[in-house]
């Protein structure tokens, strides 16, 4: 191709700004860079008509069926209403691996201020697995504990943290389970911070989705969970260690902020997830999956593209009455305490029954004192509540005024002076009576008065 003089290149017509542009992509691409590019622009193509097809099926009211998934345990939930939206043996105990440390995070966040000095001892630097290498001695700041849990996945930095918070491995095991039993992970059994095998180390799919819910509404956890790089300072002795995020949803996925990946060979691959769309998060789960990445990937997307979020009742939508027992008033007004939210099928006209399940208090009650939930049941057997509180304050009932005092000693004199009048009339009884009798045995009766 011939030069163009420089001077000449500023009235250069489209045609040979073209060709140029054609012969530079033709001297820097090769012939697999050009089959890419027209891939490429296939693609491009075709999204038109695509998005054009799938806005006439979503006009129509028609939703996805669910996803096809193979992992051995999987669920989706929303995280706010903990409302389930797929699930697959979701109550099947699976041994969780490192997803266990989602768990642990939670109880580092809510026992140890970011800045104290968390140390590590020598079965610290005898943890196997994934590690941080910390020696024994070395101090870390919790804060930068949770970044070498989360994406590290740090099983020496577990143990440091279990000894720090509990003295030892076990009775920070029994921590764990006391907390996951209060967030409604009742069928899990946790024997270590790490997730390292164990007999009785297990969860279910189900309870692994409820701690992880709870955890994306602490501000410091969320906002680990979500980073893509992090360098930890260190101990002086070590030098500061550069971490990341080994989640690759997290990278690829729009709207994902994590959480946590997993794997032994007994629990194979695992990974808890987290997205959020326009406000709306949703929460996966995948146990012993063959693609943990793809398979979350079309978790989430069967959820937010199925379902969406529909307010029933705002906050103090639902109002009643209801006795109370021993109160200055005879009832009480009841209010819901937050909106009535329901995850429902696109385009779904149906109505949730509305089922209030209140209990009569007992004055005194206070202002917003939990008095029972309001349930919401759709027709597809899926259901949500709302606590229900008291919206007004009930004083307890006045008493009546005790009895005075000075009563138990009139009662007392009262007693007293019957017993003295009894004992004068009996005496009195008893001394006549025997004169009678004396009087008979002499005789006497026999003389009337006026002989004697």
């Amino acid at each position: 191709m011939r030069a163009v003089p420089a001077r000449d290149r500023s009235r250069l017509r489209p045609r040979h700004r073209l060709n140029r542009l054609g012969g530079s992509l033709a001297l820097s691409f090769g012939p697999s860079a050009w089959r890419g590019l027209f891939k490429r622009a296939a693609t491009i193509a075709c999204l038109p008509a695509a998005v054009a097809l799938g806005s006439a099926a979503y006009g129509r009211g028609q939703v996805p069926d669910p996803p096809v998934i193979h992992a051995s345990a999987a669920i989706l939930i929303d995280a706010e209403t903990r409302q389930v939206l797929y699930e697959r043996n979701a109550d099947v105990r699976r041994p969780p691996a490192s997803t266990t440390k989602i768990l642990t995070a939670i109880l580092l966040i809510e026992h140890v201020p970011p800045d104290e000095l968390i140390e590590a001892d020598k079965a610290c630097s005898e943890t196997d697995g994934s590690s941080l290498y910390m020696m024994p001695g070395e101090k870390i700041a919790a804060r930068e504990m949770r970044y070498a849990l989360l994406l590290r996945s740090a099983n020496d930095a577990c143990v440091a943290i279990a000894k720090h918070i509990a003295g030892s491995v076990e009775a920070f095991a029994e921590m764990m389970n006391r907390r996951a039993a209060e967030m409604g992970a009742t069928h899990s059994h946790f024997s270590n911070p790490n997730g390292l095998p164990a007999k009785d180390h297990w969860t279910t799919a189900r309870d692994l989705a409820l701690i992880a819910a709870h955890a994306m509404r602490i501000p410091e956890f969320r906002e680990t969970a979500s980073t893509r790089y992090r360098t930890i300072k260190r101990d002086p002795r070590n030098k500061d260690t550069f971490l990341k995020n080994r989640a690759r949803f997290l990278w690829h996925y729009p709207g994902a902020e994590g959480i946590k990946t997993g794997y032994t060979v007994t629990a194979g691959r695992c990974f808890v997830g987290s997205a959020t769309r326009n406000g709306w998060r949703l929460i996966s789960v995948v146990l012993n999956s063959p693609d943990m990445f793809g398979e979350t990937r079309r978790l989430m997307d069967y959820g937010f593209t199925a379902f969406e979020p529909v307010e029933v009742l705002p906050a103090g939508g639902f109002r009643t009455t209801v006795g109370v027992l021993g109160g200055a008033s005879s009832s009480v007004r009841v209010v819901s305490s937050a909106p009535l939210r329901i995850i429902a099928p696109r385009g779904t006209q149906a109505m949730p029954a509305l089922v209030p399940s209140i209990r009569t208090p007992t004055a005194p009650v206070a202002l917003g004192a939990p008095l029972g939930e309001l349930v919401a049941k759709m027709p597809n057997g899926a259901a949500v509540s709302v606590p229900l509180i008291a919206a007004t304050a009930v004083r307890a009932r006045p008493k009546p005024p005790p009895p005075s005092k000075a009563w138990p000693r009139l009662l007392a004199t009262a007693l007293a002076m019957a017993v003295f009048l009894y004992g004068s009339a009996s005496s009195k009884t008893t001394g006549r009576f025997r004169n009678r009798v004396a009087t008979r045995v002499r005789g006497d009766h026999r003389v009337g008065p006026r002989q004697r």
